[in-house]
Formats: structure tokens, sequence, C-alpha cells
């Protein structure tokens, strides 16, 4: 039957204005992205910026993944669909 659907809010309005095709990398291999995997050359882990758009982003593709049902709780993380606050936690995401 699906998980329910939280209610909307504000990120959602935010987030429905977001245009994906400035993240060319969503879904991507960071450590290839950046070319960390060709003799040890690229950008460091350490120098990769995640800008607070990208935050808004990711919340917007994990809110997504839950309402689709790709992001269920667990028995290792027990997070409530309906929270808009907290969860999931990102060895889940």
């Amino acid at each position: 039957a699906g998980l329910p659907k939280p209610a909307p809010c504000e990120l959602d309005d935010i987030l429905a204005g977001i245009d994906k095709s400035h993240y060319p990398g969503w879904g991507s291999n960071g450590a290839q992205l950046h070319g960390m995997l060709k003799d040890g050359k690229g950008v460091p882990i350490k120098c990769w910026c995640c800008t607070f758009e990208d935050l808004k982003f990711l919340r917007g593709e994990v809110r997504a993944a839950i309402n689709s049902g790709k992001i269920q709780p667990t028995a290792r993380d027990s997070f409530d669909p309906t929270d808009d606050v907290v969860g999931p936690n990102m060895y889940t995401v």
C-alpha cells in the first residue's frame, strides 16, 4: 500500500523550484567524478564542497525516495517516514 505521504511543508515549495540540471553529478561515484581514481590526482575528498543549496536538493531527493518507497525504515534505522525533520540516517540513504 506504500508509506503515508507527509503533509506539504515549506521545504516542498523550496525544492519545487530547484533545477536538477545544476547537479550533473547527482548519483555518480564521487571519487570517480572528481578524478580521484586516476593516479591519485584530482580534487582531494577534503576539498569537496557542499552548499546549502546542495543540502536542500539532497533533502528533496531523500523525501522523493521515501514517498516512492525506495527508502524505508529498517531494523537498524527505524525513522518515521512522516517526520520531515529527523531521519533517515545517511547509511540508509
